[in-house]
């Protein structure tokens, strides 16, 4: 993907389909050069900064490129250090209460999941693989709940663990490595199971960080926050009323 190519997509992306506009800032964000055509964007007020996803965001932790990363933290809370987390799960515990929930719909709560959760982990039999499943959780306790959605780096099972891949191409990969031969390397991202020539790797940067972005919450307002907890914390007979 080149520059003039990205611009292209920006200029194509208001009169595009909700899709096709997901597709066009994934695209930018999976690459350095285009990571600052995105970022032009969102300052030119082209892209709304909503249309950026977690995922998205975390790639430019990967970039190792400091410059862009200052640039991107005006935008998003998902690339604030960690010790703001503590501070953000607090006061969602305290707006969070246990009489909100009690009042929020399960039902719109599980729409919610799909779209956010669903593509990576499992919940009574519906869901991917990619990350842990959910079904055995802690799912009544909702320290546990907040704690791993809104920290889900502060404790990482080594299986978990993300490595941020550079190609001499130039594309910023972020993914669980799954296995590897002196040849190939298949890493797991958000959405996608990858093979990499290993000749093609530049650069290669275990992390601490877990699969899960920070920030999956942050674009939905208090009733839908509720409405996803209600859902995560409520047991299959409680559904089927």
């Amino acid at each position: 993907l080149t520059k003039p190519r990205a611009q292209e997509l920006i200029d194509l992306f208001e009169k595009s389909p909700e899709a096709t506009r997901r597709g066009i800032v994934s695209a930018l964000g999976s690459r350095v050069d285009t990571m600052e055509v995105l970022l032009d964007a969102l300052e030119n007020k082209k892209i709304p900064k909503d249309s950026v996803d977690a995922t998205t965001w975390r790639q430019f932790l990967s970039a190792s490129n400091w410059q862009l990363l200052e640039r991107a933290r005006r935008f998003t809370k998902v690339l604030d250090p960690p010790e703001n987390r503590k501070e953000l799960i607090e006061k969602h515990e305290a707006l969070l209460n246990p009489e909100f929930i009690a009042k929020a719909n399960a039902n719109s709560g599980r729409a919610i999941w799909i779209s956010k959760c669903g593509n990576c982990h499992k919940l009574y039999g519906e869901g991917g693989q990619t990350g842990p499943e959910l079904t055995g959780a802690q799912r009544s306790n909702l320290r546990y709940w907040l704690e791993n959605i809104l920290a889900p780096s502060t404790v990482v099972a080594e299986n978990y663990r993300t490595t941020a891949i550079r190609t001499l191409d130039g594309r910023v990969i972020t993914g669980v490595v799954v296995a590897q031969t002196p040849m190939e390397l298949t890493i797991q991202t958000a959405q996608e199971k990858l093979v990499l020539a290993v000749a093609d790797i530049e650069e290669r940067v275990p992390s601490e960080l877990s699969l899960m972005p920070e920030g999956l919450l942050e674009d939905l307002d208090d009733e839908k926050k509720a409405n996803l907890l209600k859902y995560l914390m409520s047991s299959p007979q409680e559904l089927s009323k």
